[in-house]
């Protein structure tokens, strides 16, 4: 059975006759089911010999993995119909429905077929994003939207696709790790955007998106026919994000930007490493990654802002000013007193001598003894509270800094690091061990947490790896991830057919190198 977006309705459209069915060739019977006279968004579904049509402003993919226990009448990419007592329920529907409206058909179910209420809604489930993205900042930004539900299409260029799929890896298959942990729960659409054809591509998929997010060099979509308003003119509510290095507008509006990059520009280095060593970048993609939740954040607030007033919003997120966000404390010190940051290497950048790191017989371990009771109890485990009485003012501390250094090192390390999380835990020092990357993710704290996620290792199915997916935890409706990272291209033909074309559009627009 197939299911068809479109026909001769409009998504939210109450139907009161029968509908002009021309499209449909040998038109016989169609047989209709309003979902639910009480809610306040109606919408019909019909079958016509082996097809089943829907409005396509629901054809957005849900994943819930509840509706296996009821009877799917027909499912195509993740998309099901499902039949009770001779009636067709979109499951769609179903869900995006909210109220009492819902309860009395999910009752209804749970109770001819053995099945409970359905998985809480995800935040985006009936949301539909298409995307231009690379690099690290628009596919991480998306990511999160797609573990809240969102159906989230990745538009790459044929051949190539995005670059990380190479990034930080000496595989040729295209699935790097870093691309991995950013497009998970993503489908990938390839498509020439320089090509005449991609056009109509471009506004079918449009026509029922939510949000679009592009984090080119600015001026680059809008060469393309793609930019804000030419979006907006077709969709007016559409929300439309744009992800740079130093903004849409602006003397360095077009300078290409790479987080090390904005890193030197934006002063985060010159705060960063020792004296010795002179500024230092991050080991890890601080400004890409911060951006990328930044953009999300700014997503989700412009989307339920639409919600609200039924209104688009364009959303300009760049580099600096997350670099800037990052460094709020420090940057907004500068400005209101003067202070120009030192390199303090792990020193705190309150000075303080009980808040560093320290060498221990094994390691390192950091400590964070900045209050006054703090600094007083790491003393007193060393056998030095006569310091801290001696200095009993935060700033007297940072003046006597050599003092406690003298005092500090050679105690811790004269054990070990395990020896002296249990003396601080014990006196109620925040401290921890300097892990590694292998220590820290074998931590058996994140089997009570969602940041880390397996899935099936590219080319080897049956060995499961693990990646970084989500960064909150909520209950009910938790992020999950919907699907694996995409193969370049896996779901074109899906996406195109779901689009209308059929298999001899798509060999066709193969063949003239569209997609």
């Amino acid at each position: 059975m197939e299911i068809v977006a479109g026909g001769p309705f409009t998504s939210g459209q109450q139907v009161t006759e029968e509908p002009d069915w021309s499209f449909v060739k040998d038109y016989n019977t169609v047989e209709f089911q309003l979902l639910d006279p009480a809610a306040s968004r109606t919408t019909w579904i019909a079958e016509h010999e082996g097809r089943i049509y829907i409005p396509s402003g629901y054809m957005t993919t849900w994943w819930g993995k509840i509706w296996k226990q009821w009877p799917i009448q027909a499912e195509k990419d993740g998309r099901a119909i499902l039949r009770v007592d001779g009636k067709l329920y979109d499951r769609q529907l179903v869900r995006v429905m909210d109220g009492p409206a819902i309860e009395p058909i999910m009752a209804e179910l749970g109770r001819k077929y053995g099945g409970g209420p359905p998985l809480p809604m995800e935040a985006f489930t009936s949301g539909y994003l298409w995307i231009f993205e690379l690099v690290l900042a628009g596919p991480f930004a998306t990511q999160q939207l797609a573990q809240l539900g969102a159906d989230v299409i990745k538009i790459e260029a044929r051949g190539v696709g995005d670059i990380t799929r190479g990034l930080l890896s000496t595989g040729a298959d295209g699935m790097a790790p870093s691309f991995l942990t950013c497009n998970l729960g993503k489908r990938s659409l390839t498509l020439d955007l320089k090509h005449p054809q991609a056009k109509e591509i471009i506004f079918k998929l449009l026509d029922t998106a939510d949000a679009v997010v592009e984090n080119f060099k600015p001026g680059t979509i809008d060469r393309l026919g793609f930019g804000y308003e030419a979006m907006r003119a077709r969709k007016p509510d559409i929300v439309y994000a744009s992800i740079s290095g130093y903004g849409q507008s602006g003397p360095k509006s077009e300078l290409p930007a790479f987080d090390g990059a904005i890193q030197a520009a934006s002063g985060m280095m010159s705060i960063s490493g020792h004296a010795a060593t002179g500024p230092v970048r991050t080991g890890y993609f601080s400004v890409d990654m911060s951006t990328a939740l930044n953009a999300a954040f700014a997503i989700s607030a412009a989307l339920f802002r639409r919600h609200v007033t039924g209104e688009g919003q364009r959303i300009d997120v760049s580099m600096m000013d997350s670099a800037f966000v990052m460094q709020a404390a420090q940057v907004s010190n500068y400005l209101v007193n003067g202070i120009t940051p030192e390199l303090l290497g792990n020193a705190s950048p309150t000075k303080q001598p009980t808040a560093n790191v320290f060498a221990t017989n094994d390691g390192f371990i950091q400590v964070i003894g900045l209050r006054d009771a703090q600094a007083q109890a790491l003393m007193r485990a060393i056998g030095r509270e006569d310091l801290f009485e001696k200095y009993p003012e935060p700033v007297d501390r940072i003046r006597a800094s050599a003092e406690f250094a003298a005092a500090l090192n050679p105690a811790f390390a004269g054990n070990t690091t395990a020896h002296w999380l249990k003396i601080l835990q014990d006196e109620g020092v925040p401290a921890a061990a300097i892990q590694t990357l292998a220590e820290s993710t074998a931590d058996e704290q994140n089997q009570h947490r969602l940041s880390l996620t397996s899935i099936a290792k590219p080319g080897e199915p049956d060995t499961q790896v693990q990646v970084v997916s989500s960064g909150h935890m909520s209950e009910p409706a938790p992020p999950v991830v919907q699907r694996p990272p995409p193969q370049l291209g896996e779901h074109t033909e899906e996406i195109l057919l779901s689009l209308g074309y059929s298999a001899d559009d798509i060999k066709a627009l193969q063949k003239d190198e569209v997609v």
